[in-house]
């Protein structure tokens, strides 16, 4: 089910940009061009995103310590200094800040193909739901009845977040 929707998804956002091809290989190029002044930050851009990294440093103390157990020590007032530095890094590092309005271009690009096509793609989703009535079985474990309160939330391991900035 995932590839038939990513092909699709790929196929929406290519037949609205025809030259998103060749954008993309001259973003790259200008990346190439360019080196993260700070790569223990630029690293968490690249691998993470931006926004991502963003969001998961505003949570509140209690869901970022559920969903990142290996740094809960990290509080509010630490992630926010986290958050600032990324920004100020974004400021002054070429390679992440044209990094970070690529992803941001894209993004867009993506959005606006999924409103310009939204039947067609809706059209597919129910096709593939269609599909997973029919043939697949769903493990019910995977699924959360959301009118029942989530006792366990996933934990995202793949993120390890260290202080860029020393305690006061």
């Amino acid at each position: 089910m995932k590839s038939r929707t990513s092909t699709a998804i790929v196929d929406l956002v290519r037949r609205a940009n025809p030259d998103l091809e060749f954008r993309l290989e001259a973003q790259a190029e200008a990346l190439r061009e360019s080196e993260c002044d700070e790569p223990a930050i630029g690293q968490w851009v690249v691998r993470h995103g931006v926004e991502y990294l963003t969001s998961v440093l505003d949570l509140d103390d209690i869901n970022f310590a559920k969903r990142f157990s290996s740094v809960a020590q990290l509080d509010q007032r630490q992630r926010q200094q986290i958050k600032a530095e990324i920004e100020t890094h974004l400021d002054r590092c070429k390679h992440c800040s044209l990094a970070h309005g690529y992803e941001l271009e894209l993004d867009a690009r993506m959005m606006r193909a999924f409103r310009e096509n939204k039947t067609e793609f809706l059209q597919l989703l129910d096709e593939e739901e269609a599909d997973l009535s029919e043939g697949e079985h769903r493990n019910e474990e995977l699924w959360i009845n959301t009118s029942e309160q989530q006792t366990h939330v996933p934990s995202e391991s793949q993120l390890v977040i260290e202080p860029l900035v020393e305690s006061i």
